[in-house]
């Protein structure tokens, strides 16, 4: 708009300069074109500090936009385009003055031209005359001058109103219009913020929608940790519980079992100590009375423990004989113990080789009338038979039955001699076979206390 403006007044004082050289002729035109030039000139330049200001105002007017922008986060796009437009205004504005100075430089170049020629002509003229001809000429020129000043200067002034007129009018027309354009400027820099701000507005109203969204699921996330930690707890206490309970019950189970292992094996012993059933054998004219107890529970205890391998081991060393036909109970040992060592005394003084009749009534009449004293316990581990009477170690074995001591029977039974040990041999191998069925019991009837101190919580 400026340029058009600068091209308009341009234009305007180059056909006044035109003209008034044409009309006033000579040198006097064109001095009076070249003041009036310079004159128009400090107008256009005074009309150029104006759209400078103008420039101005408008610049700040951009700054007032740019600082609305910088809340916004298309900022940088805005400003890009604002100074891209300030850039084709300015380049705009460069090619316009260009233009303006190229045109005024050929209108001086033109000025120059026709003055030098008027220069030229007059020196011509005034070679060709004479000098008092040169004289009456510049005095006539002078008088031409005076008198067309004179008469020029109502049509210059008419023209120099005239033409500020058109000048002002013009001025005011481009000032409206570029107003209007300024206008619509603004109405659509107004338009375009209001619709970025509506879009900003909208943008962060998503944005706040999906941060809250975000927060909703992150919170909703910790609870569901929080929630599946707890229940992660709960379900390891009641793990804990089951595996509590499920070993409670299993201990319970086999305490149970353990009860009734020891049970077994204490029925076992009283049953192999006391004796729970009698088999009755007869042998030539008399009858003699074996007291057996069977070992039917021993199949019970294997089937009991067939989880426990040393129960299972010991299980394995029982004589089938002694669980399909029975065991000699203590009990029964200690009554055939009675019947024997009545035997054992009357043959105490048989020796190995043996003897005749008169030999064993001899034997037997000794036994009649030798008494049976109370006599202590043998202190010492190893026993020299040599220095005691066969009447001495009965009396000792006798005295370890009835204190249900049988090892230490059988151990002394062992020493015997002579035709007592062949009396005492077949209740001598029932003993052993007692104590090594007894042997076996007692070590199960141990495992089965230490099983239930086990199992006991």
């Amino acid at each position: 708009m400026s340029s058009i403006l600068r091209r308009t007044r341009l234009s305007k004082i180059c056909y006044y300069l035109l003209g008034s050289a044409i009309v006033g002729g000579g040198a006097y035109g064109a001095y009076a074109s070249v003041v009036y030039y310079q004159a128009e000139e400090q107008r256009v330049m005074k009309a150029v500090e104006e759209q400078r200001k103008l420039d101005e105002s408008l610049s700040k007017m951009a700054l007032e936009l740019e600082t609305r922008r910088i809340r916004d986060t298309t900022k940088a796009e805005f400003d890009a385009r604002i100074l891209e437009e300030r850039k084709m205004w300015e380049r705009e504005m460069d090619m316009q003055l260009k233009r303006a100075a190229n045109a005024h430089a050929e209108h001086l170049e033109r000025v120059i031209k026709t003055q030098k020629q008027l220069h030229d002509v007059e020196n011509q003229q005034l070679n060709e005359v004479t000098k008092e001809q040169r004289v009456e000429a510049v005095e006539g020129q002078r008088k031409d001058e005076s008198l067309s000043k004179m008469a020029l200067e109502p049509e210059m002034g008419q023209m120099r109103n005239n033409t500020e007129a058109d000048f002002d009018a013009r001025i005011l027309e481009e000032r409206k219009m570029w107003e209007r354009e300024m206008d619509m400027q603004l109405r659509r820099a107004a338009i375009a913020h209001a619709e970025h701000l509506e879009r900003m507005i909208k943008t962060q109203k998503q944005l706040h929608d999906v941060e809250n969204q975000q927060l909703n699921e992150e919170a909703v996330r910790i609870e569901r940790n929080k929630f599946a930690k707890q229940i992660g707890g709960a379900v390891t206490k009641l793990s804990a519980i089951e595996e509590s309970l499920n070993s409670r019950a299993a201990m319970d189970l086999e305490n149970k079992k353990a009860k009734i292992y020891w049970t077994i094996c204490q029925s076992l012993m009283d049953t192999l100590v006391n004796g729970g059933c009698t088999t009755t054998t007869t042998a030539g004219k008399g009858t003699k009375t074996l007291y057996k107890t069977s070992l039917k529970e021993v199949a019970l205890l294997k089937k009991l423990t067939e989880n426990d391998a040393f129960a299972q081991h010991i299980c394995k060393h029982f004589p089938q004989a002694a669980i399909d036909q029975g065991v000699p109970t203590e009990q029964g040992l200690k009554q055939r113990f009675d019947r024997v060592y009545k035997l054992a005394r009357w043959t105490a003084q048989i020796g190995e080789e043996g003897g005749g009749l008169l030999k064993y009534i001899a034997s037997w009449l000794q036994s009649l009338v030798t008494f049976e004293l109370p006599t202590p316990s043998f202190a010492e581990d190893r026993i020299n038979v040599e220095r005691y009477e066969p009447y001495e170690l009965l009396s000792q074995i006798r005295h370890f039955v009835e204190q249900r001591d049988l090892a230490n029977a059988v151990r002394l039974a062992n020493l015997m001699r002579g035709e007592p040990a062949r009396v005492l041999r077949d209740w001598l191998n029932d003993a052993k076979y007692h104590l090594e069925v007894r042997f076996l019991i007692e070590l199960l009837f141990a495992h089965s206390q230490a099983a239930g101190i086990m199992t006991t919580y």
